[in-house]
């Protein structure tokens, strides 16, 4: 659809407002949109979405509205500004959507569109994925958008990593009070920047904030206000370390009190874990230590979620086959160091603490196993 007014074509139109719709596919956001930009931009909804039965892979539709974004904008003459708006899981679209097109993916396939990007309006986004407790997820598509997701713990890291490098993307986060499925500090992802902001809606629901005309006008085309978000992001050093009985391993835990953050975790809710530790600490640096099934499940956390990265990494009696590909973890500068002592004694627990704290200045060219250094 065309913003332009009644008489004017399309081709008039040089700037590209897109519009991604929740799961219950309403348009009308857009339609109201449309009518007050005027005949310099061009209103699209966007017809990859996410449907609440869907079997598709998430990011294989993120791929496909950068494309989609790039041909609508190509055909426009390639030239305007782009502005992104998203609500709920179109929310999550639109945002790995514009990582794709500035290449932060492991294609490196950039498209030009993205640098014309000037706000990402995002309307109740679950920016820290779908809380399982509070909403039915049905289907691959929503699967994969909860929270703790590989999925959605990798887009929310590069999420991170793409706007530490100093863009200055404005990014709005539209929330309602009522909104019993997101809460504002789960957006601390987006928030946290220069160009982050959050904005109230009161009396809205997850699914009538679209209603909110005057606010959802303001945030995509009204002057912008940076807020500060709700949770203090701050340099800090973090050690995850798995659930054990073995007494040696309660003596490395007491070892590290006092000098970093201890996160004891478990298999289930790693991944959210992480990606709140990663968002609000990793500044100052992140590091593990796995015991017996702990070490298995780190090689999975490697393996589904690229973008994740330790400092150190230790196992003790460790579960994963010997010729687990640790030097691809270093390729991909995903680990700096990896020791397996196999047993940790309580002879070696203040140098294991010792060790996962030391920082490492050319910490990825080394690999360490069975206490042996080796080139990755």
């Amino acid at each position: 659809m065309s913003a332009a007014g009644p008489g004017q074509a399309a081709a008039m139109a040089d700037n590209l407002l897109v519009y991604v719709p929740g799961l219950d596919g309403d348009p009308s956001p857009c339609d109201r949109l449309a009518a007050g930009l005027g005949e310099s931009w061009r209103a699209e909804v966007s017809p990859i979405q996410v449907r609440p039965w869907s079997n598709r892979a998430a990011g294989e539709l993120a791929r496909e509205l950068s494309e989609w974004i790039a041909r609508v904008w190509w055909e426009m003459g390639g030239l305007g500004r782009v502005v992104l708006v998203g609500h709920s899981a179109g929310g999550l679209l639109i945002r790995h959507a514009y990582l794709i097109a500035h290449g932060d993916e492991d294609s490196r396939q950039a498209r030009a569109w993205a640098r014309r990007v000037s706000r990402i309006v995002l309307l109740a986004a679950p920016n820290r994925g779908f809380d399982a407790r509070r909403w039915s997820v049905t289907g691959r598509t929503l699967s994969e958008l909860r929270r703790g997701a590989p999925y959605l713990t990798d887009l929310r890291l590069r999420w991170l990593d793409h706007f530490d490098r100093g863009e200055r993307t404005q990014v709005v986060q539209l929330l309602g009070t009522r909104d019993p499925l997101v809460t504002r500090d789960d957006s601390l992802d987006v928030e946290q920047f220069p160009g982050g902001r959050h904005v109230t809606v009161p009396g809205a629901g997850h699914d009538t904030l679209t209603g909110a005309h005057r606010l959802i006008w303001a945030a995509v085309a009204g002057p912008f206000r940076a807020t500060t978000p709700i949770l203090a992001v701050e340099p800090r050093t973090v050690v995850f370390l798995t659930r054990s009985r073995d007494r040696n391993w309660h003596a490395l835990r007491r070892a590290l009190a006092g000098r970093a953050e201890v996160r004891t975790v478990a298999a289930h809710g790693f991944l959210d874990e992480y990606g709140q530790a990663y968002a609000r600490h990793r500044h100052g640096g992140m590091h593990f230590a796995g015991h017996g099934r702990g070490a298995r499940m780190l090689g999975q956390a490697l393996a589904e979620v690229p973008a994740m990265l330790f400092g150190n990494v230790y196992l003790a009696e460790s579960t994963l086959p010997a010729g687990f590909p640790w030097s691809r973890a270093i390729d991909r500068e995903q680990a700096g160091r990896i020791r397996d002592d196999g047993e940790l004694t309580g002879g070696q627990v203040a140098g294991v603490a010792d060790y996962l704290l030391e920082v490492q200045p050319d910490a990825a060219d080394r690999l360490g196993l069975g206490g042996r250094a080796a080139r990755a």
